[in-house]
């Protein structure tokens, strides 16, 4: 009997240790974008143990506000944590020829659906050259000195029109002009059911049609 109650007191003792020392973890959720700006991301100081957290579709494109507004993210973290579903409402691309996403995204192996862009971004690139009028789509639309990996983009559609009076134009699903001087990096990028449009008249002026699954320009 003693032996017994000693077995049933041990098991009383095992299994509830047992049981809440198994971590469970969750899947990765998936937050629908409904076309909002976020005002700030959800945690974060942008440091590499600290990096600007996206749970967010909204947040997502409060990285593309503050950086086409021209915040420096030049050498910043940033850390998405969540899938996104950008719900095949108008993106404006991260980056906008006047000022760049200059950071490092990492998408942790998550991934962007339904990225729908039919206005891209139209600006002025000074070269050595002169001047040129450009046009550029993606996720992001101009990177420089940049690091983005670990992102899968999923269900992409990009429209390419009203580009008449551009010199050159530029489109990648998830970067259109990718430029660096020092250091640049994509890496374990996924693409899947994408497609690039290009519906517009060449009347003379245009020099340059660069066009690629990942990158548009590098």
């Amino acid at each position: 009997m003693k032996k017994q109650l000693a077995f049933l007191i041990l098991t009383a003792i095992i299994l509830p240790i047992m049981l809440f020392g198994c971590k469970h973890t969750e899947p990765p959720q998936t937050d629908v974008w409904d076309g909002s700006v976020a005002t700030a991301f959800e945690s974060g100081d942008g440091t590499k143990n600290d990096p600007f957290v996206i749970k967010t579709a909204a947040q997502l494109a409060f990285l593309a506000a503050e950086v086409n507004s021209g915040a420096d993210y030049n050498g910043k973290y940033v850390s998405m944590e969540s899938n996104l579903d950008l719900n095949h409402l108008e993106w404006t691309p991260i980056g906008n020829g006047t000022y760049s996403f200059n950071g490092i995204f990492d998408g942790n192996g998550l991934s962007i659906k339904n990225l729908k862009i039919t206005n891209g971004v139209h600006y002025i690139g000074t070269y050595a050259a002169g001047e040129h009028a450009r046009y550029t789509t993606g996720l992001f639309g101009t990177c420089k000195n940049s690091i983005i990996k670990n992102l899968t983009i999923d269900q992409a559609d990009l429209a390419i029109h009203n580009v008449s009076d551009r010199h050159e134009i530029v489109a990648g699903v998830l970067v259109g002009d990718l430029r660096t001087d020092t250091h640049t990096e994509i890496s374990n990028i996924k693409i899947s059911n994408a497609k690039i449009i290009g519906n517009f008249k060449v009347e003379g002026v245009l020099t340059g049609l660069k066009v690629g699954g990942v990158a548009g320009y590098i």
